[in-house]
């Protein structure tokens, strides 16, 4: 009688096991099941982009519309303290004229 009980907990014990892998296996399966739902989502959202540049791949190979370039200028380095000087110089000949000297 005594071997019986060894036995039990032996079973019961493959049982937990069992249910322990079964359990394992469903949350992978269920884990799965999200990451494909996020990647299809990300594609979704991601799907005017990639026509957007589908479209200006296109567009920069047709002649007269892609391929140009576009010359930018430096921006103009100027003195602020000339600058200033100049508008005080002109307040004072403005204000000259208004008093008529």
């Amino acid at each position: 009688m005594a071997g019986l009980g060894a036995q039990q907990q032996a079973l019961q014990g493959r049982d937990v096991g069992q249910l322990l892998g079964i359990g394992g296996l469903q949350q992978q399966q269920a884990q799965r099941q999200l990451d494909v739902n996020t990647a299809n989502l990300a594609a979704i959202e991601n799907a005017p982009f990639q026509q957007l540049s589908a479209g200006a791949g296109i567009l920069q190979q047709l002649p007269g519309i892609g391929g140009g370039s576009q010359v930018v200028a430096p921006l103009a380095q100027t003195n602020p303290y000339l600058q200033a000087a100049g508008a005080v110089g002109a307040l004072g000949t403005g204000l000259g004229a208004l008093i008529g000297n």
